[in-house]
C-alpha cells in the first residue's frame, strides 16, 4: 500500500513538492514504511508548530501574527523538498533501478540531517519561551533513520 490521497495532498501542501504526477498510491512494499515515516514526522512537526503559531497569534500583535503565519509554516519546507523528491523517485523506480537511486536518497538524508542539526530556527522552536512543546529533531531523525534502513536494504 502506498500513500493515500490525503497524504499526497499533505506533502504537496506543506512541503511544496508536486507528487500528483508520481504513482504513489500503487503498492510499493519495500518503501512504504520509509515514506510513511517521513510523512508522519512532517505531519507531527507541523501539528506541533501549529500550536506555537496559535499561541503567538493569540497575543494579538499584527507583526507577530504575520511572522507566525508565514515563518512557522515554512520551518521544514525548503529542507525537506529535495529529500521528498529523492524518496519519491526511489519509490517510483522499478526494484532493479532503486539501488542506482539510493545514493541520491542517502545524500539528501545527509544534507537534511546536517541542516536539521544546524538550524537556528529548529533550535528556537524546540526551546521556545511560549511553553509549547515542539518536537522536530527527534521525529525527523527517527524518520531519516527508517528511510536510510529501507533504502540501504
Amino acid at each position: 500500500m502506498g500513500l493515500t490521497p490525503q497524504q499526497i495532498e499533505f506533502v504537496e501542501k506543506y512541503l511544496g513538492v508536486a507528487l500528483s504526477s508520481l504513482d504513489l498510491t500503487a503498492d510499493a512494499p519495500r518503501s512504504k514504511d520509509a515514506t510513511s515515516a517521513l510523512v508522519a514526522a512532517v505531519r507531527d512537526t507541523t501539528t506541533s508548530l501549529e500550536g506555537l503559531r496559535s499561541n503567538i497569534t493569540g497575543l494579538g500583535h499584527d507583526d507577530l501574527n504575520r511572522i507566525a503565519n508565514s515563518a512557522l509554516r515554512d520551518v521544514l519546507k525548503t529542507e525537506t523538498s529535495a529529500l521528498v523528491r529523492a524518496v519519491a523517485a526511489w519509490n517510483k523506480a522499478a526494484p532493479e533501478d532503486q539501488p542506482g537511486l539510493a545514493a541520491g536518497v542517502l545524500s539528501e538524508l545527509g544534507a537534511f540531517r546536517q541542516s536539521l542539526s544546524q538550524s537556528a530556527v529548529v533550535k528556537l522552536c524546540e526551546d521556545n519561551p511560549f511553553g509549547v512543546r515542539i518536537a522536530i529533531t527527534e521525529p525527523m531523525t527517527q524518520a531519516l533513520d527508517k528511510i536510510e534502513n529501507v533504502v540501504s536494504g
